[in-house]
């Protein structure tokens, strides 16, 4: 057993804390670099670190447009057995702080000030506020809280002699924004697997936990997947005043939404767990100005979260619903149509026309052959170029992509349907094959140890249910999965990839152990002292100690 200085390590996790929040690592920014500065300088004040300088360092994450790279730490003992530790270091803008935004990321003077408006917050947060057991600042819970545990636990254990098995740390940017940190991470963790030889045995992620009971905490065996589909409507032009020569797409997508939008027959569950059903994050027509004419398209994103759904089992049922919906929309006009021609004559010639992405892409490639895969591929490198600049979003970037295809073929209403970045698989230790039996008693090792360490039971949850870097332990249904992403991604394996071959590689349980945190991604965001301080630091070295045991 590794002796654990944890005095220590209460002092060393509130110093980490205090700096790491201060960096203003803003998601999907330039910002985000200056945690690699402040960890790679961390590491270097060590004397593990300056004895052994190829155990830390920075991995480059491929074709991002920000530059940034992956942190990596790593304790080298005895054998192969490997701990991961994962956090991620990007934060949310602060614009929710208003006037007290140059305190964001100040704990002791922002809950100063925070306490100046009190009586404007609920009774919980002013309970909170008044007792003096919670940091709050942006980043406190989420994550750098479960981050500087982590850093803290290194550090111990890189002063442990016959130390039996190795720890890895990644620290990973991008998590609130499309994990390209973690992407990117997989393959690292593949590539020092392939150098060191590492069997890795679990992935300890340590982002905050919820709690509906004080004296309940909780730890989840896994973390919800998410689906980000699509659908575009093309419809066809003409004057409102003619509005019957013409098929507005705003009439069939509003249908689709309709049909889709908190439908739970979209959710998912499993034993007594179930996912919020979808929601439409995004919705827009084609046109840049106000006209008389019918807007040529629309387009839109559905999120779908999912804990035993596969992306083919959402795109077949988007499908359906896509194709229910036209049906009724077109008996619906061709309805109001015999009533015009009472008075006018006006037929009507619409078909239902359904299609993924590879569907258009093919139908398109059939009729124009290699001058069109000519243009398909300078139009993805004008994409891609636009998205590395920050010109375009990954959004932008599909919808031009899908637009760009659908006017090779035939000018006619058209759904076309499919996935958009990110996804996220969902993952849980009871869908992972020959777990190890240590693995399988988690949930006992845990509760012995918090109950009579802490007096306090800890729930396990099989999925986390907030998106988070877990998911890329696992892939169920690999090839599966693989293929759906390519025939209804349109940037997937361009602008945007999900490594799967690696994640096969490294594919090992998870579990999440975090401290007790509230009201992420918002003024009043705070972590509960004794949990960041004493009891995670503990609970997480206990699991760690027995697994590699």
């Amino acid at each position: 057993m590794v002796k654990i200085d944890f005095e220590e390590i209460e002092k060393d996790v509130l110093d980490i804390l205090k700096r790491y929040i201060a960096i203003p690592s803003y998601t999907n920014t330039k910002s985000e670099r200056l945690v690699e500065q402040f960890l790679m300088s961390y590491c270097k004040t060590q004397p593990y670190y300056q004895a052994n300088p190829d155990y830390y360092g920075l991995y480059k994450i491929e074709n991002d447009p920000h530059n940034r790279r992956v942190f990596w730490n790593m304790v080298k003992g005895t054998g192969n057995e490997t701990i991961v530790f994962i956090h991620h270091s990007d934060i949310v803008e602060i614009d929710d702080y208003g006037r007290f935004k140059s305190d964001a990321f100040n704990p002791e003077p922002l809950i100063g000030k925070l306490r100046q408006i009190k009586e404007t917050f609920d009774e919980e947060i002013k309970t909170d506020l008044d007792s003096g057991d919670y940091i709050f600042g942006r980043g406190t819970a989420d994550m750098k809280g479960g981050g500087a545990i982590q850093l803290a636990l290194m550090k111990q254990y890189a002063k442990a002699e016959n130390f039996k098995g190795n720890i890895v740390l990644i620290a990973v940017p991008d998590e609130e924004n499309l994990s390209a940190g973690m992407r990117g991470g997989v393959k690292l963790l593949n590539t020092l697997k392939e150098i060191y030889g590492f069997d890795y045995k679990l992935m300890i992620n340590s982002e905050p936990h919820r709690r509906e009971d004080k004296a309940k905490g909780a730890f989840y065996e896994g973390s919800i997947g998410k689906l980000m589909s699509f659908v575009y409507v093309r419809g066809v032009l003409a004057h409102a005043g003619n509005v019957l020569d013409g098929f507005n797409p705003v009439n069939l997508m509003s249908e689709i939404v309709r049909r889709t939008e908190i439908n739970m027959e979209l959710a998912d569950s499993l034993d007594d767990e179930v996912t919020v059903p979808p929601t439409w994050l995004y919705m827009k027509d084609s046109k840049s100005f106000y006209d008389v004419s019918l807007p040529l398209s629309m387009y839109g994103c559905l999120s779908v979260l999912t804990l035993s759904n596969t992306p083919k089992d959402i795109l077949l049922k988007l499908e359906k619903i896509c194709i229910d919906s036209f049906e009724n929309v077109l008996e619906t006009m061709k309805k109001n149509y015999e009533v015009y021609s009472r008075y006018q004559s006006k037929p009507m010639n619409y078909k239902v026309k359904v299609k993924d992405f590879y569907g258009i892409y093919t139908e398109a490639k059939n009729l124009y052959g290699d001058s069109f895969e000519i243009a398909y591929n300078e139009k993805l490198s004008q994409l891609k170029t636009g998205f590395a600049s920050g010109e375009l979003t990954i959004l932008d970037a599909n919808f031009e992509l899908v637009d760009f295809v659908i006017g090779y073929i035939p000018s006619e209403p058209t759904v076309v349907y499919g996935l958009m970045p990110p996804y996220y698989p969902h993952v849980s230790n009871k869908l992972f094959e020959n777990s190890d039996p240590k693995i399988t008693a988690l949930n006992n090792l845990i509760n012995e140890f918090t109950v009579a360490n802490f007096g306090e039971q800890y729930n396990k949850v099989n999925f986390f249910p907030g998106i988070s870097d877990l998911s890329y332990t696992n892939v169920i249904n690999a090839d599966e999965t693989k293929k759906a992403l390519k025939d209804a991604m349109p940037l997937f394996e361009t602008l945007y990839d999900v490594p799967i071959e690696d994640i096969k590689e490294i594919a090992m349980p998870c579990v999440n152990i975090g401290p007790w945190g509230k009201d992420l991604h918002k003024l009043t965001e705070r972590v509960y002292k004794v949990d960041l301080l004493n009891r995670t630091p503990r609970l997480i070295d206990h699991v760690l100690q027995n697994i590699l045991g």
